[in-house]
């Protein structure tokens, strides 16, 4: 009877927390304003749109994580049927600015980037080791499109994670950056947008910093390494509980492995 009463007051108590728990309205301060229109007539809004493909891209590296969306109706006749939707649609970017705002800024990134297409999936990579995003999109029925971030003037440092307790490529490690006044946190993770996979490589964007003060990881065996005083300007590779192994500096070439060895198959006998 005693323990009986006991696990009540236990529950009661943890009842009792649960209930503190609130959800508090901020819609207009975070400069969200929307109504739901019918279809057949208005202004098309962003949640009315497909958006197949969905990433978070801090593409000019100010530390603040964009939105990339791609985009393209499902149905290839839509416009039978509501005259101010198409089946080809731009792409959206959403700029962050802090706070929890964002701005469309698709316009601004290029005729060719916001073009409308069937757009489908997203994925993003530094493709040639200059330290930004650049952008793949597919169609539906199309092509590909690989569109290369010209960049800009902010600091970014890249962390390639290698496991050996852990996963091979650092699944689930969640880094910590730390850059003067900021703080960065992202968790690796695979796969995100339709049918795509994005690099594994981690790219912190440090603005004007020229380096990190401070990066954790924390593997998913529990492991926790820690680097000092990283510069910006390259990719770092960081094994599980031996820390930093290599690095590569923005704009070198990668280095080529030595070659092979290969047995004599002539001289075996037979």
């Amino acid at each position: 009877m005693r323990k009986l009463l006991v696990a009540l007051s236990v529950l009661v108590a943890f009842s009792a927390q649960a209930q503190k728990i609130t959800f508090r309205d901020i819609t207009a301060q975070a400069g969200i304003h929307f109504t739901h229109n019918n279809a057949a007539f208005g202004k098309k809004y962003l949640p009315e749109t497909m958006g197949p493909g969905c990433a978070f891209i801090d593409y000019d590296n100010d530390g603040w994580p964009d939105i990339l969306v791609s985009d393209g109706h499902i149905e290839d006749q839509i416009e039978k049927v509501q005259k101010r939707v198409t089946y080809a649609e731009p792409p959206h970017v959403f700029r962050n600015l802090g706070g929890g705002k964002f701005v469309e800024v698709t316009q601004s990134l290029g005729a060719a980037f916001a073009a409308p297409r069937v757009g489908r999936g997203a994925a993003y990579a530094d493709i040639d080791n200059e330290g930004v995003l650049d952008v793949l999109m597919t169609t539906n029925g199309g092509r590909a499109y690989l569109f290369h971030n010209e960049g800009g003037t902010n600091k970014s440092l890249r962390i390639k994670l290698v496991g050996t307790k852990s996963n091979r490529d650092g699944i689930g490690a969640v880094i910590t950056v730390v850059s003067g006044s900021d703080k960065q946190t992202k968790m690796v993770r695979s796969g995100s947008s339709y049918l795509s996979q994005s690099e594994l490589v981690a790219t912190f964007g440090l603005a004007q910093n020229l380096k990190a003060d401070s990066i954790e990881i924390k593997w998913p065996s529990g492991q926790v390494d820690t680097l000092t005083n990283v510069a910006a300007g390259q990719t770092v590779t960081v094994q599980e509980g031996k820390g930093t192994v290599s690095s590569r500096a923005y704009g070198s070439a990668p280095k080529k492995p030595a070659p092979a060895k290969v047995a004599d198959l002539s001289a075996e006998r037979h």
